[in-house]
């Protein structure tokens, strides 16, 4: 259980007042994400039920406030945590916004990459809008693909409706970012390409957009052939499972290439896979009537 004051900017508190939560658990559970709401008393006075130990991202709105993200870490204590909310007026005209905008690039440094996702993203950082939250390395990284944007022709995107803050991007050259899901290049020349990530860049409310470069970074890949032990012949339809490292240098959750998502050998026996970040990996490969190996 959670506990404390909801206060207004002056210190008082925002008495029998609803606020709605958006709640990110990360434990011992596993990751869960939720929303509800919390309704104070007379005093200000909240009381908010969690699932356990472990660390959570709360992220609360209500009418004319700007929306406060906390990180709070609950031990293994049986007594509720105590923590005071303090939630800041909008200004008036609303909360002030402002954007990032650049290009993004093929791993030559010239080309101009066309139907990437550029996604935002703040590190160790509160984003209201974050739709996506992911720890690594020891820091945590939130992320709006709802704010994301597309490049156009020329390799150019513009981001808006940022509130004030520091923020990067990150360049992805799938359609789909999904841990379960086969990767799906935007364009074929794209499949053996890895995303990339942008410096830190002040984003100012009322201004014109910072500009951001970004380039894709070269892939590598892997030939897999399946046979059978005994004929040498090719083994078609075999199930391969690929597991290795994250990128360190790829924050937001991006897999190498995605566990769980398996990959069947061609008539031949064989699958390349591509867009591969550089380091070891584990395949995994069944069919029915053999042993499994790795």
């Amino acid at each position: 259980l959670l506990t404390g004051r909801l206060l207004g900017a002056d210190a008082q508190p925002l008495a029998t007042t609803s606020v709605g939560v958006q709640l990110r658990y990360s434990g011992r559970g596993g990751h869960h994400s939720s929303s509800t709401s919390i309704r104070t008393d007379e005093a200000g006075r909240y009381e908010l039920p969690l699932r356990g130990e472990g660390k959570y991202d709360l992220t609360l709105t209500l009418e004319g406030y700007l929306p406060l993200t906390r990180e709070i870490e609950i031990p293994a204590d049986p007594r509720p945590g105590e923590v005071d909310l303090v939630l800041q007026p909008e200004p008036p005209g609303g909360a002030p916004t402002g954007g990032l905008s650049g290009r993004v690039y093929l791993p030559d440094g010239k080309t101009p990459a066309v139907g990437v996702k550029v996604t935002p993203f703040t590190k160790d950082a509160p984003f209201a809008e974050a739709d996506s939250t992911v720890s690594a390395g020891g820091s945590t990284y939130r992320s709006s693909g709802a704010l994301g944007a597309e490049t156009d022709g020329q390799g150019a995107f513009a981001i808006q409706g940022l509130r004030p803050g520091r923020y990067a991007v990150f360049a992805t050259p799938f359609e789909t970012h999904r841990p379960l899901e086969p990767r799906k290049p935007v364009k074929s020349e794209y499949a053996n390409l890895l995303p990339a990530v942008s410096d830190l860049a002040e984003d100012e409310a009322n201004q014109e957009p910072k500009g951001i470069r970004v380039m894709l970074r070269q892939g590598g890949s892997l030939l897999v052939r399946v046979l059978h032990a005994d004929t040498g012949k090719p083994v078609a339809q075999a199930q391969l499972r690929f597991s290795g490292e994250l990128a360190e240098d790829l924050p937001l959750g991006y897999s190498p290439y995605p566990p769980f998502a398996t990959k069947a050998t061609d008539e031949h026996g064989e699958h390349r896979a591509q867009g591969l970040a550089s380091g070891l990996y584990r395949v995994t490969v069944s069919a029915p009537g053999y042993q499994t190996q790795q």
